[in-house]
């Protein structure tokens, strides 16, 4: 799916983790690339890095990185890095839904359930939400395989019961 132009262009990195499409955000500098770095090294795969453009579908909303962007991540240590190249075709997807949103955030205190904490809406589609913080000892990239593999448990229960 292609289009020429988007419904709404976000400033984050968007990854599909265990098949999950999960936009994370944060603050300018909080490390969302370092993040994904991470997550392309544990065998998942990026979709945009910087600015995700959004697209809508009958099957919900979709994402991709801009044409300057496409299969690229920017380090501020290590400048821009070609995904595919460095790590395999495996680590970069051209497209994926957006199920979920992962704010970072330097420090905070979070009720340590599985369901969202709050929503936020991109596009006008309303999505769960989770914040996730920097001075929990777990790495936020493990957090993050984590709750995709939550999110699709949960999913196939939510299924089940229909």
């Amino acid at each position: 799916m292609s289009h020429s132009a988007p419904l709404a262009s976000h400033h984050g990195v968007m990854m599909s983790v265990a098949g999950v499409g999960i936009m994370i955000q944060g603050r300018p500098g909080i490390g969302k690339s370092s993040i994904a770095l991470d997550l392309i090294q544990r065998g998942h795969k990026l979709v945009a890095d910087d600015l995700i453009d959004c697209y809508p579908s009958d099957a919900g909303l979709f994402a991709q990185a801009p044409a300057k962007l496409v299969d690229r991540l920017h380090s501020r240590e290590l400048g821009l890095i070609p995904i595919s190249a460095t790590f395999g075709a495996q680590s970069w997807q051209q497209q994926t839904a957006v199920d979920l949103i992962v704010h970072i955030e330097a420090t905070g205190t979070g009720q340590q359930l599985f369901d969202p904490q709050t929503t936020d809406s991109v596009a006008d589609y309303t999505l769960p939400c989770w914040h996730l913080f920097l001075d929990n000892p777990v790495p936020v990239s493990q957090r993050i395989e984590l709750l995709a593999r939550l999110f699709t448990t949960h999913q196939k229960i939510q299924e089940r019961r229909c």
